[in-house]
């Protein structure tokens, strides 16, 4: 194989490690949610608080993200990256209160801004013919992260013996969050092998630099046209423009159809209900009446979807477009929150004796004798009951057990509903947002943009992952999920009314037309 697709592919796998480190990041906390709340007696709002931690901090990096990414450059903003990833790791493993905890998952949640980067990087890096595949790719990255998450959890939780000093209840949490140190070591050490991106060295004056590794990525007979492209485009804006100056061109109406874009992709992938799914699938499953090892099983199998998925994305999104593979995904993700809302919306819950001798080896049930025969016909009102009936932490410990014990609903649709929201998901907003982010944004406001758009979508999804066990709660499953089903049909109608295809066209190409 020619040389300079060889040194793509290694400075592109590096580069995309950050959907890597980001997934098992992000995957782990959901096999700690039932154990972190028994620990510390937390209530729904404050598990809450714990899952959308990082999605806050990511909020506050992303402020300062785009002045210090243009300041330090691309590559150095990784490596700092790594090392908040790395504090993160260490310190939620080792967490003594709530508080140290919500701060430990802060930090790495400021390292979440890599996944802006990361498309900007690449953007910045790969030719355009092979650029689309290549920022999709972060999202395939992203996939294997959380199918390894969900394996440690699951592997985790069959090992669980209160006689074990690392799979105890107690401490089984801090061994699933002690898996990451390792992978997030070795991603900071290959971060080195990497060059800086020639577009930025370009508009640093370091001409011959970029222009070195311009030649380690391109076929020789393209590097002279790349060049003039870039020093083309840089020679129509101002080179060291001020952020404040970079705002304020990308609110003028020139870039109208670009803010639309970028902020609606951003909600509507956060809004689509990514978050809930991806942070809390353990306890969805066991909403739905699967036992604790089940739920853990399940939702690995979610994880390996997310990267078959996340592949045949990375394998059509430059044959066929960013456009259609969006208007697919979002429709099917529409569908499958609507069959989720059907199935919680038609599910029943009956006190009986043969529930009881199902769950009398795992929970007392004196509490529930003189209740045989009650028929509950929401989710919100079954577990008000139970919560009546027994202390936090047993309910905490034993819900899905006790769900499982008198529930009757269609449990084939909802899981199946699950799977497929999966499935769309990383095949569709998941990695084309972040394609679609690195085509579309200018190079005059490229360093502000990206993260500003990686703002918004942190910032919805922040609300997403806070708030959806209070939603659980108050609204039921049913209405929560039937939520999520119109935002994503109204990320439908962005996709086909206003974003147009970016498919094999240069980022300069792109520019000209949306500012047309």
């Amino acid at each position: 194989m020619i040389n300079y697709n060889n040194k793509l592919f290694k400075f592109m796998l590096i580069i995309v490690m950050s959907g890597l480190v980001f997934g098992i990041d992000a995957g782990l906390v959901s096999g700690t949610i039932k154990f972190i709340k028994a620990e510390f007696g937390l209530s729904s709002l404050q598990v809450g608080t714990v899952v959308s931690a990082p999605a806050f901090g990511a909020i506050i990096a992303l402020l300062f993200s785009g002045s210090l990414v243009d300041r330090l450059g691309r590559k150095k903003m990784m490596v700092i990256i790594g090392i908040f990833y790395m504090i993160s790791a260490v310190l939620s493993t080792f967490a003594t209160s709530y508080m140290m905890l919500v701060l430990a998952r802060m930090l790495g949640g400021m390292a979440f801004c890599c996944l802006s980067i990361a498309a900007m990087y690449i953007g910045e890096l790969a030719p355009s013919d092979k650029r689309g595949r290549y920022v999709a790719s972060n999202q395939v990255m992203m996939g294997v992260g959380f199918f390894l998450a969900y394996l440690f959890n699951y592997v985790c939780i069959l090992l669980l013996n209160e006689n074990s000093m690392f799979f105890s209840t107690e401490n089984i949490w801090r061994t699933m969050f002690a898996t990451e140190i390792p992978v997030v070591t070795i991603w900071i050490l290959l971060l080195y092998f990497i060059p800086e991106s020639p577009r930025w060295l370009m508009k640093k004056g370091r001409d011959q630099e970029a222009l070195q590794v311009i030649s380690q990525v391109n076929p020789p007979e393209n590097v002279d046209l790349i060049v003039a492209e870039i020093k083309e485009n840089l020679a129509s804006v101002e080179s060291n423009i001020s952020v404040a100056a970079q705002l304020k061109i990308m609110f003028s109406t020139r870039m109208r159809k670009i803010l639309i874009i970028g902020i609606g992709l951003g909600v509507v992938q956060s809004f689509s209900g990514m978050g809930a799914i991806s942070y809390y699938s353990p306890m969805i499953f066991e909403q739905v009446g699967l036992g604790q090892d089940s739920a853990f099983f399940q939702t690995t199998l979610l994880g390996l979807i997310s990267i078959v998925f996340s592949l045949i994305a990375m394998s059509l999104v430059d044959k066929h477009g960013r456009k259609l593979i969006l208007v697919v995904g979002l429709l099917a993700i529409c569908l499958s929150h609507l069959s989720i809302w059907y199935g919680f919306d038609h599910a029943k819950y009956d006190i009986t004796e043969a529930g009881m001798t199902k769950i009398e080896n795992v929970i007392d049930v004196t509490p529930l004798k003189n209740d045989i025969g009650k028929h509950f016909t929401t989710d919100k009102s079954f577990k008000e009951f139970i919560h009546s009936k027994y202390d936090e932490k047993d309910v905490t410990l034993h819900e899905g057990a006790i769900i499982n014990a008198f529930i009757t609903l269609n449990s084939t649709l909802i899981v199946a509903a699950i799977f497929i929201f999966k499935a769309a998901f990383f095949f569709s907003i998941g990695p084309m947002m972040w394609v679609v982010l690195s085509e579309i944004t200018p190079n005059v406001i490229r360093s502000v943009a990206i993260p500003t758009f990686g703002l918004i979508a942190s910032l919805t999804a922040f609300f997403v992952q806070k708030f959806f066990p209070w939603q659980l709660s108050t609204f039921g499953a049913a209405d929560t999920f039937l939520i999520y089903g119109v935002c994503s049909f109204l990320g439908v109608i962005l996709v086909i009314f206003i974003l147009p295809e970016t498919k094999n066209k240069s980022l300069e190409e792109i520019e000209r037309h949306l500012t047309s």
